[in-house]
């Protein structure tokens, strides 16, 4: 089995919590009222750029840029781990999902008693389920 498989969906979570945190940080950006820099701020009586004013601004945009980025990059990888889980069975598709992308995290032995299978059938059923979804990846 692809380990990078498994460690993709290890990160189904902290794509989650990345996608909400950077709309928190969106948000609180869109509350701060930064006007353009008028020339007296940027410009001291030396010509050169005050860095203070100037980096307020500047910094907002940027920093609204990087959220965005961070935002669609965790959210291309839950769409499409789960994408991928149409391929799977129900069995299979319940044994990711509780494995994987449930919170709190459950233990192995709480799966199992989930979806009422030993503890090697669990494993063989995730094991097949990462497989299949290899192809998305």
């Amino acid at each position: 089995m692809n380990s990078a498989i498994q460690t993709e969906f290890n990160s189904y979570l902290i794509y989650k919590a990345t996608v909400e945190d950077c709309r928190i940080e969106i948000e609180a950006l869109e509350d701060i009222a930064v006007s353009p820099i008028s020339y007296t701020e940027r410009v001291s009586s030396s010509k050169i750029s005050d860095p203070t004013t100037q980096s307020c601004y500047i910094g907002k945009e940027s920093l609204y840029v990087n959220y965005e980025r961070k935002m669609k990059y965790a959210q291309k990888h839950i769409d499409k781990m789960e994408n991928s889980l149409r391929l799977l069975s129900e069995m299979e598709k319940d044994v990711i999902m509780l494995n994987y992308m449930t919170s709190p995290t459950l233990s192995k032995q709480q799966i199992e008693r989930r979806v009422n299978l030993s503890r090697s059938a669990a494993y063989k059923i995730r094991i097949k389920a990462l497989k299949t979804v290899q192809i998305c990846f």
